[in-house]
Parts: C-alpha cells; sequence; structure tokens
C-alpha cells in the first residue's frame, strides 16, 4: 500500500512540478552577490556591493528560472535551461538580455552542489529564506520567469512558464519580442 501512495504522489509531482507553497509579503527582495566575479560582470553589478535586486541587473529583460535542488522535475529542466541560455545569448549580442537561476529554499551549498552536477552557463544563486522568490509570486519549481524592465527602472513580469521544456524557441521568441527596438538582434 506504500508503495502505491509513493507512486501516486510522484506520478502527481511528475504532472504538475514541484508545489511550493505561496509566499506572503517578502521582507526584502534583495540576494548577496554572486562570490564568482565573472556573475557579477555578468549582471552588470558594481564592485563592493554585497547584495543586489532584481533592479541592479543591467538588462531590459530578465529570465530568472526558479529551481530546487532536491526537485527531480528541475533536474530534468536543466539542460533546457541551458539552451535556453545559450539560444539567449546567441540573438542578443548587445547583452540586453540576462538570465539567473534563483534555488527556492536551497542553501548556498546545496546550490554549488546543484552547479557541480550540472554546470549552469548563468549564476544560480541561493534563496533559503525566500525573500527575492516571495516577491515573484511563484507556486511551481521549476519555473521560468521573464522579467521587462519598466520606465522607472523596476521589473515587471510578462511571461511564466512552469514545468522542463525540451525546445526553448518558444520563450526564446517571446523574450526577444519584449526587447526594445535596437541593434545586434
Amino acid at each position: 500500500m506504500k508503495v502505491l501512495y509513493c507512486l501516486a504522489v510522484a506520478g502527481l509531482l511528475a504532472v504538475t512540478g514541484c508545489a511550493t507553497p505561496p509566499g506572503g509579503d517578502a521582507p526584502s527582495d534583495r540576494l548577496p552577490v554572486p562570490d564568482r566575479p565573472s556573475e557579477r560582470a555578468y549582471l552588470g553589478l558594481p564592485p563592493g556591493s554585497a547584495e543586489f535586486a532584481l533592479r541592479d541587473i543591467t538588462a531590459d529583460v530578465v529570465v530568472v528560472h526558479l529551481l530546487d535542488m532536491y526537485c527531480a522535475l528541475c533536474h530534468r529542466a536543466a539542460p533546457g535551461a541551458a539552451q535556453l541560455f545559450e539560444a539567449l545569448r546567441a540573438r542578443d549580442a548587445a547583452g540586453r538580455v540576462k538570465m539567473i537561476g534563483i534555488g527556492v529554499r536551497n542553501t548556498p551549498l546545496e546550490i554549488e552542489a546543484y552547479r557541480q552536477r550540472f554546470t549552469p552557463p548563468y549564476p544560480v544563486l541561493a534563496d533559503p529564506d525566500r525573500r527575492l522568490t516571495q516577491s515573484l509570486s511563484y507556486t511551481r519549481v521549476p519555473s521560468f520567469l521573464a522579467l521587462q524592465r519598466m520606465p522607472d527602472g523596476q521589473f515587471r513580469q510578462f511571461y511564466t512558464r512552469v514545468g522542463y521544456f525540451t525546445d526553448p524557441s518558444p520563450i526564446l521568441e517571446r523574450v526577444l519580442q519584449r526587447l526594445p527596438p535596437g541593434e545586434d538582434i
């Protein structure tokens, strides 16, 4: 009986994604600056800062990959996320789109294990107390959120993709359509 129950739960998670309870008001949307200098430079963060908010990222559009180190579907999402990053980088020579990963309820140690296992080509940050992810109003991992910078400097979410994917083209096209007119697209 226990085996049947476990299989039913596993099947439900496989269909719906790993559910994460919705959060209330976020105490802060700031995260620690990445340790790796290349990641700080990629995000356009000023030297010497200890924390940053999404609005500090120098980009017109930010794609956020929400994940959990212990979520099997998040493991399946890793290759598609890497393909999305590479496709964005290939199509956006001006660097107006950035991509980050956020480990929901994951510690820096768990994120380092994720990095070693999946080698994501974009920064992946720990959000152990969900300071940032609560402000993004997500409900499941893995999820991909696309945020566009507004005239006031804040980001507004315009696209959500829950679950993993094998073809990044639909997300890529939606993101590139949101870029303001400019060169290198």
